[in-house]
């Protein structure tokens, strides 16, 4: 059930990818894991749906930035030229329907909300399994397998979750200024 107030989308883009919605609380709203079609890409009419339903209900969505280097170690490592050029058209198609739709985002490079909430872990550590313990310890009753059949937790709702937590946090100690939002006119986002 969607309320109405400050609620922050997280959105995990990709074919692995989800998207969670958290009260100002930090309590989980809603969370979809990325709608795919079959043959490959986003289904764009689930993904429309589902950000037209909830675009009365979300202050700021927090979608993660494509890196945009080819990458050696870590996350995205080894990924192919092609792999990557689909994840930034993926991003592309998100946030033109974020800006359709009038949702104010924020794109968030993965290092920096990696760096803010995986703060104080052992570094020793893969980034996947100290979002998991971030995950954890903020939703520690939250189910975010992609369904009840799965036996791990789905990477893109995790991630979606903590983008999500990251926004929440920021807009709670620091709230971003309108010029760093995008899709609407400052004057829309502060009146």
């Amino acid at each position: 059930m969607v309320t109405g107030g400050q609620n922050v989308l997280g959105v995990d883009p990709g074919a692995t990818g989800g998207l969670v919605l958290l009260s100002p609380s930090g309590r989980v709203l809603e969370k979809h894991v990325m709608p795919v079609r079959e043959e490959g890409g986003l289904d764009l009419q689930t993904l429309g749906r589902l950000l037209f339903h909830l675009s009365d209900h979300v202050q700021l969505c927090v979608l993660e930035r494509p890196n945009g280097t080819v990458m050696t170690r870590g996350h995205g490592a080894g990924q192919s030229v092609a792999s990557m050029f689909n994840f930034g058209k993926t991003c592309g198609q998100i946030e033109g329907m974020l800006a359709a739709f009038r949702i104010p985002y924020a794109l968030v490079h993965p290092a920096t909300w990696t760096a803010a909430l995986h703060k104080g872990q052992d570094r020793k550590l893969p980034s996947w399994h100290k979002s998991l313990i971030c995950v954890e310890r903020f939703f520690p009753l939250e189910d975010f397998r992609a369904s009840t059949r799965a036996q791990k937790p789905h990477d893109g709702l995790v991630d979606a979750a903590l983008l999500a937590t990251f926004g929440r946090l920021a807009l709670e100690h620091s709230p971003l200024v309108p010029e760093k939002w995008h899709g609407l006119p400052a004057e829309e986002i502060s009146a």
